[in-house]
């Protein structure tokens, strides 16, 4: 057991130490050949490897519109298994004539039945259901909202008026000749 963690140990410094010196030694990623000299080299290294924020055209609507259901969704699940398991629960203790052995889970004493298994698979599948139905919920709610918005622009932008916007023009005030409405 011994020389196994010292083995282990050993590898982890090992790793340590090269993954430390291939970061200093200025080597570039596997496969690309640095240009010029070594200070471009890290240079162009670091813009390479830095992130490039998405563009608003990027992605298709439909595959934003999918990725905003899935986060919707899986955000809601937790809350709808948590209700959903507090209602079966509620309605096994109202339907065992409110037996304290079966009450929900702030009421349940030590010694309480367990729900049976397809009652827990009942509460998850059910919080499923629940969690999808509050994705498509928030999908037709913003398609809605998008649509009117696109209908209040169009009716603001009209054909045959056009508005050309200037910025304000600055009036340089006097500084050393400026009189104080009370003197003369």
């Amino acid at each position: 057991m011994k020389n196994r963690t010292r083995v282990i140990a050993g590898v982890m410094f090992i790793n340590a130490l090269f993954s430390s010196f291939a970061q200093d030694s200025g080597s570039s990623p596997a496969g690309t050949k640095p240009t010029g000299s070594a200070s471009n080299a890290k240079a162009s290294t670091s813009s390479a490897n830095s992130p490039i924020a998405y563009t608003k055209d990027e992605f298709p609507s439909w595959s934003l519109d999918l990725r905003r259901a899935e986060i919707v969704a899986f955000g809601a699940l937790p809350f709808t298994v948590f209700f959903t398991q507090i209602g079966i629960d509620t309605q096994r203790f109202a339907s065992k004539d409110w037996d304290q052995r079966y009450a929900p889970w702030p009421l349940k004493p030590a010694g309480a039945f367990p729900l049976p298994e397809e009652d827990r698979i009942a509460v998850f599948a059910t919080g499923i259901g629940l969690a999808i139905t509050v994705a498509l919920v928030d999908f037709i709610i913003v398609t809605i909202r998008r649509q009117s918005d696109r209908r209040s622009s169009r009716e603001r932008s009209s054909p045959g008026i056009s508005v050309k916007r200037e910025a304000w023009p600055l009036v340089e005030q006097e500084t050393e000749e400026a009189v104080a409405p009370g003197d003369s």
